[in-house]
C-alpha cells in the first residue's frame, strides 16, 4: 500500500480502535519523511488522543514481504534503548498483521533533527565516531537482560559461530569456499564485553541538531556481537556505499569528498573514546566484505554494484592472499 490518504484512513480507524477513541482525528495526517531503505515512514500528529500520543509521532512500514517478527523486534529493542537512556525513539504501538496497512509497522515518537551528514565535514566524523563509542560502552549487561525478559531471546541477536559464514553460505556459494575456510581458521576466540550492536550505524541513521545527537534510527540489523563486529561495518559503508553510491546521488558537491577518510577519521574517534572496541578489527572488516559480497549474490543493489564489488575483491585479497571469483 502506498498511497498516502489511503493509509491515512486506514491508520486512523486501526488508532481508534486500539485506543478506544473513536472520536480521535488527524491534527496533522501522515506524510512521508525521507529515508526508509526497507520501509515507508510517515510523520503525523492526532488530535484528542491519550497524553502519550500526543506530540508528533512516526509510523514505520514494512514492506508486505518483510517478516512480520521484523516490526516487532525493532520496536521492542527501541523501547527498551529508551528506558536506559539510549538517544531512541520510544515505540508505543506495533501491529503485525499486514491486512491493516499491506505490511507490518509500528508508530513511535517523533524525533526532532536533521541527519548527521548536515554537519560541517570536518566535525561529521568525529561526532560519528564519539557517538558509536559511547553506544557500545552504555550497553550494559541489564540492557541485554531486558531484551530477553521482554521476550526476545539472545540467539535472536548473538550471531552464529562464524558470524554469519557457516556451512550453509559455503553450500549456497561455493565461489567463497576458500575466504570461508579463511575466517574459520582465524576466527578469533570469543569475548566477553559483548555488547548490542546496530548493524548499520552511517550518518544518515543519526539525527542532530545544533552538532548534538537526538536520535539513532533503524535498528532492523541491531544484534548481540563484539563491538568490532558493528565498528567494520560503519567503515564498510561510508567507504564503498557512502562513496560510490550516496554522493553521487546527492549532487556534484559530494562527489569531492574523501570518504576513505572519513571512514579513517570516524575510527580515530571511535578509538579514541573507546580503545578495546576494535580489537579484532581487522578479521571484521573481511568478514563483513564477504558477507557483502554474499547480499550481492543475493540481489542486494548496493554490494552488486560492479565497483563496489572489485573495491571488495581487492581488499579481501590484500589482507588474506585469496581472489574471489564471483559468479556474476
Amino acid at each position: 500500500m502506498s498511497d498516502a490518504a489511503q493509509i491515512a484512513d486506514r491508520l486512523l480507524v486501526y488508532l481508534q480502535g486500539e485506543l478506544h477513541a473513536p472520536t480521535l482525528t488527524y491534527a496533522d495526517p501522515p506524510t512521508p519523511l525521507r529515508g526508509g531503505y526497507e520501509t515507508s515512514i510517515y510523520a503525523f500528529k492526532l488530535r484528542d488522543g491519550p497524553p502519550a500520543f500526543g506530540g508528533r509521532l512516526v509510523l514505520r512500514l514494512y514492506a508486505g514481504t518483510q517478516r512480520a517478527e521484523s516490526a516487532l523486534r525493532e520496536s521492542q529493542v527501541q523501547s527498551i534503548l529508551a528506558q536506559h537512556g539510549v538517544a531512541v525513539a520510544r515505540a508505543h504501538l506495533t501491529c503485525t498483521n499486514p491486512s491493516i496497512l499491506g505490511g507490518a509497522f509500528f508508530i513511535m515518537d517523533f524525533v526532532p533533527g536533521e541527519h548527521l551528514v548536515t554537519v560541517p565535514l570536518g566535525t561529521m566524523p568525529r561526532i560519528l565516531g564519539e557517538t558509536h563509542a559511547e553506544l557500545h560502552r552504555r550497553i550494559s549487561s541489564s540492557v541485554l537482560a531486558s531484551l530477553t525478559c521482554a521476550g526476545i531471546p539472545e540467539d535472536d541477536f548473538r550471531l552464529g559461530q562464524l558470524n554469519g559464514t557457516g556451512t550453509a553460505d559455503v553450500n549456497e556459494f561455493t565461489w567463497a569456499y576458500d575466504i570461508i575456510a579463511w575466517l574459520k581458521a582465524h576466527h578469533p576466540t570469543a569475548r566477553s564485553d559483548l555488547t548490542l550492536c546496530h548493524g548499520d550505524f552511517h550518518p544518515l541513521n543519526i539525527l542532530a541538531q545544533a552538532g548534538a545527537v537526538t536520535g539513532i534510527l533503524d535498528w532492523t540489523d541491531a544484534r548481540i556481537a563484539e563491538p568490532a563486529w558493528d565498528v567494520a561495518r560503519t567503515i564498510l559503508r561510508l567507504t564503498l556505499a557512502f562513496k560510490h553510491l550516496v554522493s553521487p546521488a546527492w549532487g556534484r558537491q559530494w562527489t569531492t569528498v574523501d570518504w576513505d577518510e572519513i571512514g579513517q577519521a570516524y575510527r580515530y574517534a571511535y578509538e579514541a573514546a573507546n580503545p578495546s572496541g576494535t580489537a579484532n578489527l581487522g578479521y571484521h572488516e573481511v568478514e563483513q566484505r564477504v558477507l557483502a559480497l554474499a547480499e550481492g549474490a543475493r540481489g542486494h543493489p548496493v554490494w552488486r554494484y560492479p565497483p563496489i564489488t572489485q573495491q571488495i575483491i581487492e581488499a579481501i585479497q590484500s589482507i588474506t592472499g585469496i581472489r574471489i571469483t564471483i559468479p556474476w
